[in-house]
């Protein structure tokens, strides 16, 4: 496949802004996707010497089976630090497999659609990767009664495809609670939570047959990462976000998985402060991964 030339808009998890087109001239991606899928390999199956290199580029883009471009982007100002820039790497992709995919997350990315996206911001590395530890997860007290209050609610999962019933609901929480999205309409929808390069779920959460959430998840070989969460605001007294991350904590643990990813977490802003009161956490700084303490 040809590389594609735009990035297409989208409305990026924790309610960022829309990706715009470029402003910059493209690079090729090759060599920093084979550097990361080097680093891949050697965790996976051992050390890749020097005389590997051939044999790792045609592995990447035989995996891969197409070249990618990676765009600079400005994103206008920062939807959680509006004084300061956002500025993203950013490339596209129709498939992808989800061993590469978990690669790049530990590595900072983050996944809007089809779009893959780091964010390089100057002067500012506010926006820190952010996981849960699963499998040493224990609830605190205002956790456990969120399950508590909650015990009459029940999830299914499955594939994520298109249905009229997730669209309104999707469209009735934006309205309520993000008015500014760009993504209220179908088109929109799908090229956010729809339109997936790897393995992606819908978590269904019912009450007495009503659908009052939808939480989007991507699947890896050692972790999940929640994409986004939808819930109906008539319900909003119940807690449901917190509910479908502690489901899916969960879900992680029963499948064998380590880590539950959140995506960015800034210090900085109340309304991602949730995220680390699932202990114990980790958070990406300087390219190395550390627990979140305090």
């Amino acid at each position: 496949m040809a590389p594609v030339n735009n990035i297409p808009t989208g409305y990026f998890p924790d309610n960022t802004t829309g990706l715009r087109h470029p402003k910059s001239a493209p690079k090729m991606l090759d060599s920093f996707l084979i550097s990361i899928f080097s680093a891949h390999e050697s965790s996976s199956t051992g050390t890749v010497s020097r005389n590997d290199t051939a044999k790792t580029t045609q592995l990447t883009r035989r995996s891969m089976k197409q070249k990618y471009i990676l765009y600079q982007s400005d994103n206008g100002p920062c939807p959680y630090l509006p004084d300061r820039r956002w500025m993203t790497h950013s490339f596209y992709a129709d498939t992808l497999s989800p061993a590469f995919y978990e690669c790049l997350t530990a590595k900072g990315f983050r996944r809007s659609g089809q779009a893959f996206y780091q964010n390089h911001c100057p002067d500012c590395a506010a926006c820190l990767p952010i996981r849960i530890n699963v499998q040493r997860f224990s609830p605190s007290r205002s956790q456990r009664r969120v399950l508590t209050k909650n015990l009459d609610i029940s999830y299914t999962r499955c594939r994520a495809v298109f249905e009229s019933r997730d669209f309104e609901l999707y469209a009735k929480y934006l309205r309520h609670r993000h008015p500014e999205s760009p993504n209220t309409t179908r088109e929109g929808y799908v090229s956010f939570l729809i339109e997936s390069p790897i393995q992606t779920e819908i978590m269904r959460y019912h009450l007495k047959g009503h659908l009052v959430g939808l939480g989007w998840i991507d699947l890896m070989p050692t972790s999940l990462s929640s994409v986004y969460f939808a819930f109906d605001p008539e319900f909003s007294s119940r807690s449901l976000g917190t509910y479908s991350i502690l489901q899916q904590i969960k879900l992680a643990q029963r499948l064998g998985k380590e880590w539950l990813q959140l995506g960015f977490w800034v210090a900085a802003s109340q309304k991602m402060s949730y995220k680390r009161n699932f202990r114990p956490c980790e958070i990406l700084v300087r390219k190395r991964w550390k627990e979140l303490s305090g």
